[in-house]
């Protein structure tokens, strides 16, 4: 009998499915810019939801033209009523 190599080949595969489409995280919270109970929004969320990028939300919240704020666990959220206000060109 000659001598044979028996090779034996194990694949072993992962597949992860991701579900994103609507799970924006909403949450009514105190508005102190509009100084009421409105919509707010993870900035990440908030990029997604409006097309505009993350970088220019930070940027407006610093400069005071949107409303943000931070959660007690550390959380930065932006007013939606805020950003809508800033698109149509009415800032307050």
């Amino acid at each position: 009998m000659p001598n044979t190599k028996k090779i034996f080949v194990r694949t072993v595969t992962f597949e992860r499915f991701l579900l994103m489409g609507g799970t924006e995280r909403i949450q009514n919270l105190f508005c102190g810019g509009c100084n009421s109970e409105t919509e707010m929004m993870t900035i990440s969320d908030l990029s997604t939801a409006s097309g505009i990028p993350t970088l220019t939300l930070f940027q407006l919240s610093e400069k005071l033209q949107i409303h943000s704020m931070e959660t007690a666990d550390g959380q930065f959220m932006i007013c939606r009523e805020s950003v809508k206000r800033f698109e149509k060109g009415d800032q307050k």
